[in-house]
């Protein structure tokens, strides 16, 4: 269940970032859903809780809302994650972005850029996420993370950041806004900074 809850905070986060002025183009499953179902403060609440605090917030919902609409919601978050876990791209195929649909998102609208031009700056730059995210699920798993990991997966981000620069640049769009999940990864990972094994 943990990781059903960890899904729910993605796609309310995904969905936030829309209502805010993001594009609600890419959404699509449970945060397309939310987006159109919540209130902008009813997403930021549910995005910014910790798992025990979703968990304790699903009973609640479920008392409000019919078990089939919850049900249906867990169903819809699992199955977008099992048909977009990974994604390939001009020739690599990710391993670790089945922990972020942000990343299987910016790289799918990417895949509609690749030429020889961008080719080489999308490759690193799916290579340094796909390598960002890997630390992150190795620190998540073993509950502990240490200053090399942090500073690791701070390059990592950087490179992906400058490339994705680079690709803007090349397409003419700014995709900042795009690469910002990236924090929340990081932050995920600093949180295991100290912790013992």
């Amino acid at each position: 269940m943990p990781a059903e809850s960890e899904a729910q905070r993605k796609a309310a986060g995904a969905a936030l970032g829309a209502k805010r002025g993001g594009s609600a183009k890419s959404l699509r499953g449970a945060s397309k859903d939310m987006h159109e179902s919540m209130t902008e403060d009813e997403l930021e609440d549910f995005a910014s809780k910790s798992i025990d605090e979703i968990n304790k917030c699903l009973v609640v919902l479920s008392k409000a809302t019919t078990e089939s609409t919850t049900s249906g919601l867990i169903k819809s978050i699992d199955s977008y994650f099992k048909e977009n876990s990974q994604s390939s791209i001009a020739g690599y195929t990710s391993k670790n972005f089945d922990i972020c649909p942000n990343a299987v998102n910016v790289f799918g609208k990417l895949g509609d850029s690749v030429n020889p031009k961008t080719k080489a700056s999308i490759l690193s730059a799916v290579r340094a996420t796909d390598d960002f995210l890997g630390i992150e699920k190795k620190v998540v798993s073993s509950k502990s993370a240490s200053l090399d990991d942090i500073e690791e997966m701070v390059d990592l981000m950087q490179s992906a950041h400058f490339h994705a620069g680079h690709i803007g640049a090349l397409i003419g769009e700014d995709l900042s806004k795009d690469f910002a999940f990236s924090t929340g990864h990081l932050i995920t990972v600093m949180e295991h900074y100290g912790s013992e094994q």
